[in-house]
């Protein structure tokens, strides 16, 4: 997905684009259901903008035929790959290539840049470093593959991994975020014709076996799934669910656009809990057709649990919160989410604490589906309150000047051959790469004056390079800079801090003030408040933006809350002064409220009751970044209260 976005866009800003796949010999399991109109001239398969000059081709391998035979007999996937990619950038002229995933493509990327001398960009997944790489027969082909890129997309903790592996720190690049192209992805989407889908789908040769569609009954609600199915993606616990549901004379049904290698099981299941009547399931369908899908559903569901890369960091949550739908998640996944922070559960999502707890998800599911309105208030809620500011022209300006600095370049391997000594940089272009807001903020002179610093870059710290650098600017620049500065510098020291999981968290937001004032809270992770003189995160997002933020955010001090997550949170005093009295250990939430109520000298009612519920909010928002946990006494049984916390 990621894979045709950015192909897509680059191809939209004049770029020619190139695709190399093996993807028309995907398993059954796993395969794209494209019709004719699909792949035709004008279709959204392969698009070309005459607007801009710029085009997407697409060249697939195909299943090997009877004249490819040795022994031992094999696809030979990457030779393939490897070769086509070799006679088109020989053929094209091309510039820089881009490999998504070690295997094959990566491999097919390296083996190509050695043989024309292109520079290649490796972007991995958490299952090529975490599954794949361990492997002792696999490990030396990858590592070989990751050292050999000019570039590697990654974040967060794998950026640690791969210095482990031998990448060079000033190889990384860890600011091209996929953002979602707001332009299809939107709440405007128009739904998705279920019988003319299924009609132009039979017609295609590869699908003409879909069953008989019989429409919806439109009084039914529908809940939404799509994406791999399995165990770990808590599709069988969601059959369970739906089977009490039905059960209690609560009918639904299930669209289901999904399939993997556990496919058997789900449909032994589905028969199993007599659900035949209830489940349609569809062919996975392209990724332009996504947002339609999303909107023809009542409400969509991902429930991913106990899934076995921690590293997982999966897009579809955004995407069905971005076309204004509501959104059942699990628990597991929402700690993963950017917006977690700003979840408020029944009110703008439902979140499930675990879905292998079939009452509760079944409980969950019929919240979710059993009013119609208020279905749609919590989907309009989720859009206007969680969604990101998608900014997908954003991420493509990042992908493509690295892909522009790459194309300048010469593959890592020449230049190692050439001089066996590590290539060092610069102090001005590790301070771009490591500091680019800082950097962004100096003029060119200042720029310059960069390469004087006497930072040994090979053998000290990046706090050397921090500490020079504040200590070179401190009385040359204006102090927005420096506090910029400084804000980065804390970014880098946490960016690569593991996030722990709220395991012992119960709080799911529903229950009553009543019911929490017996929970014990505690800080569950470190952090660390920094004041600054200026609100250095609106000089930053004017940075990013285009505007010029500066001016007046330059004498707006601020605070800023850092943790092991690559998102600093702005706070206020009261928010500090409520985590300070955290830490210091106090033993439930009802003492918690008498002593902050006793600071702010509150005693008439209603101020109390405000105040009650500010901290509500902001205990919520503190456990939903994992900041903080709580405790339930255990005698106590806690029961599913009617009321809100909001």
């Amino acid at each position: 997905m990621h894979c045709y976005w950015a192909a897509r866009g680059l191809a939209e800003r004049g770029h020619h684009v190139f695709v190399i796949t093996n993807a028309d010999e995907v398993e059954p399991e796993f395969r794209i259901a494209l019709t004719k109109s699909d792949r035709d001239a004008d279709g959204e398969y392969a698009k070309t903008f005459p607007e801009s000059s710029g085009f997407v081709q697409v060249h697939s391998t195909q299943a090997p035929d009877a004249e490819l035979y040795y022994i031992p007999l094999n696809n030979p996937s990457v030779t393939r790959l490897a070769g086509i990619a070799t006679d088109l950038i020989r053929e094209q002229n091309c510039d820089v290539i881009f490999a998504y995933y070690l295997e094959p493509y990566g491999l097919a990327a390296h083996l190509a840049s050695l043989w024309t001398g292109v520079p290649y960009v490796l972007k991995h997944a958490g299952s090529d470093l975490y599954r794949l790489t361990p492997l002792e027969k696999l490990k030396v082909s990858y590592m070989e593959v990751m050292k050999g890129a000019n570039r590697i997309l990654s974040a967060g903790p794998s950026l640690a991994r791969l210095v482990s592996h031998g990448v060079p720190e000033e190889r990384l690049v860890s600011n091209v975020s996929f953002e979602l192209p707001e332009k299809c992805f939107n709440a405007a989407a128009p739904a998705l014709d279920l019988t003319a889908l299924m009609n132009e789908l039979r017609t295609s040769k590869s699908h003409a076996d879909l069953k008989n569609f019989a429409p919806l009954e439109q009084s039914l609600p529908v809940l939404g799934i799509y994406g791999k199915l399995g165990e770990f993606k808590g599709t069988f616990d969601l059959l369970d669910a739906m089977s009490k549901l039905i059960h209690d004379d609560f009918e639904l049904y299930l669209l289901a656009l999904s399939n993997s290698w556990e496919q058997n099981h789900f449909q032994h299941l589905v028969s199993e809990l007599n659900l035949e009547k209830y489940v349609l399931q569809l062919p996975f369908l392209p990724h332009w057709r996504i947002p339609s899908f999303i909107r023809s559903c009542t409400a969509v569901a991902f429930l991913e649990r106990d899934f076995p890369i921690a590293a997982h960091g999966p897009t579809i949550p955004s995407e069905v919160i971005a076309c204004g739908k509501c959104l059942v998640i699990s628990e597991e996944v929402a700690q993963k989410q950017r917006f977690r922070s700003r979840m408020r559960n029944f009110q703008n999502i439902l979140i499930v604490p675990d879905p292998k707890d079939h009452d509760v998800l079944a409980a969950r599911v019929r919240f979710a589906l059993e009013d119609s309105q208020r279905t749609e208030e919590i989907g309009r809620r989720g859009n206007e309150e969680l969604a990101p500011r998608f900014n997908h022209n954003r991420y493509i300006t990042a992908l493509e000047s690295v892909l522009t600095a790459v194309a300048g370049e010469e593959p890592v391997y020449t230049l190692a051959r050439r001089d066996a000594a590590a290539v060092n940089e610069n102090v001005s272009s590790r301070v771009a790469r490591e500091f680019p807001w800082t950097f962004k903020l100096l003029d060119p002179d200042q720029q310059q004056l960069l390469d004087q610093l006497s930072v040994q870059l090979n053998g000290d710290s990046t706090q050397a390079l921090v500490d020079a650098l504040l200590s070179h600017f401190q009385h040359r620049s204006e102090p927005y800079v420096l506090a910029v500065c400084r804000y980065e510098s804390e970014l880098q020291g946490w960016r690569n801090s593991g996030v722990e999981v709220n395991e012992d968290g119960v709080f799911d937001g529903r229950w009553t003030i009543d019911e929490l004032r017996s929970f014990h809270p505690f800080v569950r992770s470190e952090y660390k408040v920094v004041e600054f003189d200026c609100d250095v995160q609106s000089i930053i997002d004017g940075l990013s933006s285009g505007r010029d933020l500066t001016a007046a955010s330059a004498n707006r001090p601020t605070k800023v809350l850092f943790f092991p997550s690559s998102q600093p949170m702005r706070i206020n005093d009261d928010m500090e002064f409520m985590l300070r009295s955290l830490a210091s250990g106090r033993s439930n939430t009802e003492q918690l409220l008498e002593m902050l109520t006793k600071h702010y000298q509150l005693e008439d009612r209603a101020g109390r009751e405000r105040l009650t519920q500010l901290i509500m909010v902001a205990l919520e928002s503190l456990y939903r970044e994992g900041i903080i946990g709580f405790r339930a006494v255990p005698s106590r049984r806690i029961k599913a209260a009617a009321t809100f916390v909001t």
